[in-house]
């Protein structure tokens, strides 16, 4: 029967889990930063200071699921929505998104792409349900890794289409969680846990690569694949591959190609304790980029960040060591 009175105890100034990142290309100060539980953020301060990303009606955009930022070369900059752990119309710990976002590179505002904007209120209308990556070739192709397969847009995301091999059956439909873009155009995503690559760049060139070290005998299904191609020598392509068993995921290694695709050898096993990247955690916490300029040296991130060199092998550089150095 008492009337109580509430004040906010916080924290209100600790962000959640950032999902993506974007520093502009042609304006180093400016960045965005998307959250699965806050939104979209512009700082350009170079990260001093933040402010919500705004709509075409001049206010805060909504509490949006951000799951992709990408920015396209004549600087127009798309983020799609979603959370990658979601899993629609079975429950899952993520959330649904609602689409394709886009602002002009001359102006402050983001709108929502219509023709991608379904409300998704049934098991078959899900496929932008889920944004889980974007990339853009030089001539402005833009490629979105949706819940439902790989897309790809030719005209600054209007609309859309599905990508195909280049022999019959076709791609397969499922999840995709991943594209990448090579410097010379080529493409290499993730759908159904299985690497599809476009060496001519095609969208309608991809052929289905076998990841698999013969050296090294593994066979626990993938259960998600991050890719990186290196800036510096496109012929290089690195994948982080995790399996079923933990909590959230194990390491099932960490491969690399230096033909494209064709042959593998992996460079980081399972198994290994001083190894533990992802820690139980890969379906949420896994990524991995390639050096931009030695295409023989990676960072692959997980609940600590760690490096790896073709001369110098393994080192953690956060966590209980930064850097070299006992923290």
């Amino acid at each position: 029967s008492t009337s109580l009175e509430w004040e906010e105890m916080g924290p209100n100034n600790v962000g959640g889990r950032t999902r993506a990142i974007l520093i502009d290309q042609d304006n180093h100060e400016l960045m965005y930063a998307g959250s699965v539980s806050g939104g979209l953020w512009v700082s350009h301060s170079a990260g001093r200071a933040w402010h919500r990303a705004k709509g075409e009606d001049g206010n805060p955009l909504p509490n949006l699921i951000i799951g992709s930022i990408a920015q396209a070369p004549n600087g127009d900059i798309y983020f799609g929505t979603g959370e990658l752990t979601h899993e629609y119309g079975n429950g899952g710990s993520g959330f649904i998104g609602n689409g394709l976002w886009k602002k002009n590179a001359e102006s402050d505002y983001f709108t929502q792409i219509q023709s991608v904007s379904s409300e998704f209120n049934s098991v078959t209308d899900n496929t932008w349900s889920l944004v889980a990556a974007l990339a853009i070739q030089e001539d402005g192709d833009v490629f979105a890794a949706t819940n439902s397969g790989l897309m790809y847009s030719s005209d600054g995301g209007m609309n859309f289409q599905y990508c195909t091999t280049a022999s019959i059956p076709p791609m397969v439909s499922a999840q995709c969680t991943d594209v990448q873009v090579g410097t010379d155009g080529s493409i290499a995503a993730s759908i159904g846990n299985t690497l599809y690559v476009s060496a001519s760049g095609e969208h309608n060139d991809f052929v289905k690569k076998i990841i698999a070290d013969p050296n090294f005998a593994q066979s626990a299904p993938n259960t998600r694949i991050e890719i990186s191609i290196s800036p510096s020598n496109p012929e290089y392509i690195y994948c982080a591959i995790s399996t079923e068993g933990g909590r959230y995921g194990l390491m099932k290694g960490v491969y690399r190609s230096t033909d494209r695709g064709d042959s593998w050898e992996i460079i980081g096993k399972p198994g290994l304790s001083e190894l533990n990247i992802f820690n139980q955690q890969a379906k949420y916490d896994m990524v991995i980029k390639v050096h931009p300029e030695d295409e023989d040296k990676i960072y692959v991130g997980g609940l600590d960040l760690w490096s790896w060199s073709y001369n110098e092998s393994w080192e953690k550089l956060i966590g209980d060591r930064i850097f070299g150095q006992d923290i």
